[in-house]
């Protein structure tokens, strides 16, 4: 639901890289920045590239599961460091 006035406007105040990994290369599908909404509310949160678009839907748009998925690459940091 944005124009290309508010797209540009969003994407400037974020940095002009995607909201979340910081990337200024769209990377994934069809090499597009995704505008990410609320799939509850179906409100716009930010300009994303496919991979942390995907991340976040995949995750059912759930700080807990995206949350304890951070604690679980955190916890096994170690045991991958010294492979």
């Amino acid at each position: 639901g944005l124009n290309l006035d508010q797209f540009e406007k969003m994407f400037e105040d974020q940095g002009k890289c995607c909201a979340i990994c910081k990337t200024t290369e769209p990377k994934g599908k069809y090499s597009q920045w995704q505008i990410d909404h609320d799939h509850k509310i179906n409100c716009v949160r930010g300009i994303l590239c496919h991979f942390c678009n995907m991340t976040i839907g995949n995750a059912f748009d759930s700080p807990i599961i995206l949350h304890a998925a951070a604690q679980y690459l955190e916890k096994h940091k170690e045991d991958t460091e010294h492979e």
